[in-house]
């Protein structure tokens, strides 16, 4: 288990999830199983390779990936998006 992680998510009051190394979530219903309570979860914790926290409401965090091919558009664009963490 990503001990050192879920303490993280935790200590900040984020919901998390258990996810492989290909980033898909370990649980039936994904980011929806996000839980606080990870000994309810922890036969699949103990195996994560990652630990997902959803994005939206829930947690009130916004992602923007950008891939490669989108390089020449967040050089045009990157003045629009506000500096977070």
């Amino acid at each position: 288990m990503h001990h050192r992680l879920v303490a993280q998510a935790r200590a900040l009051g984020l919901p998390c999830f258990p996810c492989n190394s290909d980033k898909t979530p370990m649980t039936k219903r994904g980011l929806y199983d996000a839980t606080g309570d990870v000994e309810s979860l922890s036969h699949l914790f103990y195996r994560a390779a990652l630990i997902g926290v959803p994005t939206g409401a829930v947690t009130g965090f916004d992602v923007l990936d950008i891939d490669l091919q989108a390089k020449q558009w967040w050089g045009e664009n990157k003045w629009r998006i506000p500096p977070t963490r």
